[in-house]
């Protein structure tokens, strides 16, 4: 890596920071991410670069198909292009691991095919700086990949069983509680029951589904979800 774009000034390499995490459901305030910045702004001055522009996806999943991330695809534009859209100039990437930035392989060479459309662009990690342009560089990202996919089925077969164990001890389920149900999920709610019936029967009876739902709407009726995050 010859062509490192070294700022003049200041004698450091000018990069973005990206941060990632794939949920935020409980205190909702992206720490998160801010914490990922932080650690990113240590680890870009420690390899002689500095951070001048960052990226954050906050509860946004890496390793589901279809799952925007607004963040990272303004981050791989910028880096085709060598500079973020005030022309502020970038010459690589600092992010804290390899799984924030992908997590499928389609992810992974649009991140290499951004990142190396410009000579001299590098990729900081805790480990230091990293040549995306070598067969090394492009065969450790590969490796990362693999126990990335290896990890997201290892978690998911082990929730999966989570759930079937308790489902066959009769346990209720996390989360918010299903509508029709007491928060204790055994006991029936005496009114929401009671809509519940009334719907079902109405359908039966070959009322339509989009009437129900403008009835339960005019009478005030929400989710449950709704519910526990005004309280």
């Amino acid at each position: 890596m010859s062509n490192l774009e070294v700022d003049e000034p200041t004698g450091l390499i000018p990069v973005a920071s990206y941060a990632r995490t794939s949920e935020d459901f409980r205190q909702r305030d992206g720490h998160g991410v801010r914490y990922q910045l932080r650690i990113n702004e240590r680890v870009a001055h420690e390899n002689g670069c500095a951070v001048v522009a960052v990226y954050g996806d906050n509860g946004r999943s890496a390793s589901k198909a279809g799952t925007a991330r607004p963040e990272f695809d303004r981050l791989l534009a910028d880096l085709a292009r060598g500079c973020t859209d005030d022309g502020q100039r970038i010459a690589g990437v600092v992010c804290v691991a390899d799984d924030r930035l992908y997590r499928r392989a389609e992810d992974l060479a649009r991140f290499f095919t951004a990142l190396t459309s410009r000579p001299g662009q590098i990729y900081v990690d805790p480990r230091g700086v990293r040549d995306p342009y070598s067969q090394e560089g492009l065969l450790e990202a590969v490796r990362s990949l693999d126990a990335a996919v290896a990890e997201t089925r290892v978690r998911s077969r082990r929730l999966s069983d989570w759930h079937w164990a308790r489902a066959v001890e009769g346990v209720p389920h996390s989360g918010p509680r299903p509508f029709g149900w007491q928060e204790d999920r055994i006991t029936v709610h005496p009114v929401e029951a009671t809509l519940i019936e009334k719907a079902v029967g109405d359908r039966v009876g070959g009322k339509a589904v989009r009437a129900i739902a403008h009835e339960w709407r005019d009478l005030g009726v929400t989710g449950t979800l709704r519910q526990s995050r005004r309280s």
